[in-house]
């Protein structure tokens, strides 16, 4: 008796299409912003239970605004140049699916920044999130919570891959910020920093 055609055969599972999903994350200044990129590799394309994947750090630098007149025209100018430049080095994602993730200052006990620096970091922030399609603006309580600096970046630097570390900047306090929150926003750490 003949079997009809795919009665009893084994199937090749089902690889559902992901697209390459990137990641930015991002600590800002009035005039810099430190910033860090993410990608999703495939950990297991044949896993029984689905697809695996990790986020992995690529890239991290400092992009500094040039010199330029102070005051509220400055000022814009300045987010205006730093969204070209962050344009410009997340070109390497171009024409895939791109996500920003921007801290947005907040006022605290304990701050040093004043209101009005506040409110220039704020307008900045949103210039510079204004071109992309895919983004969130958090708070450092959402991500950080209240613990110390020094306890976070050890709980960031120890949430690396191996490969990752040489990205870790031991002397820009702001690149560490723009890894940590991206090791955040990918899951890879919890609040606070607690490893996942």
């Amino acid at each position: 008796v003949a079997r009809p055609r795919g009665v009893g055969r084994a199937r090749p599972p089902v690889r559902p299409v992901i697209p390459h999903v990137h990641l930015v994350s991002v600590d800002l200044g009035v005039r810099y912003l430190a910033v860090a990129g993410w990608t999703c590799a495939w950990l297991d394309r044949d896993a029984r239970e689905g697809p695996r994947t990790r986020w992995e750090l690529v890239d991290a630098a400092r992009l500094v605004a040039p010199e330029g007149p102070s005051g509220p025209k400055g000022d814009r100018a300045a987010a205006e140049a730093l969204a070209r430049q962050l344009a410009t080095w997340a070109v390497r994602w171009q024409g895939a699916a791109a996500e920003l993730v921007i801290e947005v200052p907040t006022s605290y006990p304990g701050h040093t920044a004043t209101e009005p620096t506040l409110e220039r970091m704020r307008r900045t922030a949103a210039a510079v999130a204004r071109p992309w399609s895919l983004k969130r603006q958090v708070e450092p309580r959402e991500w950080k919570g209240n613990v110390p600096k020094e306890i976070h970046h050890a709980r960031a630097l120890a949430a690396l891959l191996p490969h990752e570390v040489a990205l870790w900047s031991a002397d820009d306090h702001d690149v560490r910020d723009a890894i940590a929150l991206g090791l955040w926003a990918v899951g890879r750490l919890q609040r606070g920093g607690v490893l996942v």
